[in-house]
């Protein structure tokens, strides 16, 4: 079965608005994406329902061994029928219980061997992207499974005419640059203590 988890750097970089664009952009185009949230996060599965009018899933690490996290991408996503599912990580990629990444996306993307989009929220940056990528492309090179998983990168609040720069960048640290958002504060969605508002 096709699918992708879209992780972050850290909370509040774009994953959930980048995520609801992915599952809009390929709905546009006549599929029916399954969402999954990692997490018990109850709150962006129901964005995820809002934009794609399909259900969406949680897939928690805590409670849920490689083999439970694997069941529900089966049962909800191939067996329904769907092309692809889509996956959204929380908090940063590596982010898990007590500073550790146990429970993390990097959890869930290992055991269910998802590729992974990072998403990062490039405003303001420059050349000092090419340390944050090849550090999280690079973080778990010991792991078994094909180093860290990141595939790609979106990039989140980026002027256009940035993007060139910024795709180079992310090619010299091996990932594939696969589109961004323009900063809009428009299509910003507040945040409080439990997630998104």
């Amino acid at each position: 079965m096709r699918r992708l988890l879209i992780a972050g750097t850290h909370s509040g970089c774009g994953k959930t608005t980048v995520t609801c664009a992915v599952l809009a952009a390929f709905k546009e185009r006549g599929l029916s994406p399954t969402a999954f949230k990692c997490g018990p996060d109850y709150i962006d599965p129901m964005f995820h329902r809002a934009v794609s009018g399909l259900r969406a899933y949680n897939l928690d690490p805590v409670f849920m061994d490689a083999a439970g996290l694997a069941s529900p991408l089966a049962e909800y996503g191939a067996a329904s029928g769907d092309t692809l599912s889509i996956l959204e990580g929380a908090m940063g990629y590596y982010d898990g219980i007590a500073c550790s990444d146990k429970a993390s996306s990097y959890t869930v993307a290992r055991a269910t061997k998802t590729p992974v989009v990072l998403v990062v929220d490039a405003h303001g940056m420059g050349n000092s992207l090419a340390a944050l990528l090849e550090g999280f492309a690079r973080h778990r090179e010991d792991a078994d499974y094909n180093l860290s998983g990141i595939r790609g990168v979106i990039f989140n609040a980026l002027n256009v005419s940035r993007y060139p720069d910024m795709s180079r960048i992310a090619c010299d640290a091996g990932l594939k640059a696969l589109g961004f958002l323009p900063r809009n504060d428009e299509w910003k969605i507040e945040s409080r203590h439990l997630g998104l508002t």
